[in-house]
């Protein structure tokens, strides 16, 4: 069966294991391939996520499965994270992805750098400590928690491909960290 490539927005997560990361959500479909119909009213998604939060967008590959008793589910092979663009997407992006800051910080953050917010935060935390009242203990803090989000992403996606379960991506982007992508090219070439 052909992976489908989706793109949805989070409504309500339904479950959530924390440390594996699996995940039944309700969503909105927001893409999805033309000429392939979706065979549910209501659209379920399950997969593995480092974290996942409503209002969230993902970019999915994956098959529609039917589980008999609840219906059809889309069954998530890999999902990527899509940063918000909007002023307003951003502010509340930091805000959950950040532990510690708030609407006030965040909204700070996004008047400062408007739509180039998250390319900033990703290049480093130095241009976010010169805003006024920003630490740079907290302007760090930033920095690595928007980065971490999208680094673990890109190695789950590629281990993923290699057939490396959720749980051991987990555990080999603790020991590596984004460099897990070097490593296994390394030894695989």
């Amino acid at each position: 069966m052909n992976e489908i490539k989706i793109t949805f927005e989070v409504k309500k997560i339904i479950y959530y294991n924390e440390n594996t990361g699996f995940t039944i959500a309700s969503v909105k479909i927001k893409r999805y391939p033309r000429g392939v119909e979706i065979p549910t009213a209501e659209t379920v998604i399950k997969g593995n996520f480092y974290a996942i939060y409503v209002n969230d967008e993902f970019e999915a590959y994956g098959n529609w499965i039917d589980t008999g008793r609840n219906g059809y589910q889309f069954n998530i092979i890999k999902a990527k994270l899509i940063f918000p663009e909007t002023s307003k997407g951003m502010v509340s992006f930091i805000q959950k992805y950040v532990k510690g800051v708030g609407k006030k910080t965040a909204t700070k953050i996004v008047e400062t750098f408007q739509e180039n917010t998250m390319q900033v935060i990703r290049n480093g935390w130095e241009e976010i400590a010169k805003i006024d009242g920003i630490s740079e203990k907290k302007a760090k803090r930033i920095h690595d928690s928007i980065s971490i989000q999208r680094d673990f992403e890109e190695v789950l996606c590629f281990l993923l491909e290699y057939g490396v379960s959720y749980m051991n991506s987990i555990e080999i982007y603790e020991i590596f960290g984004y460099g897990a992508i070097e490593k296994i090219r390394e030894y695989t070439l």
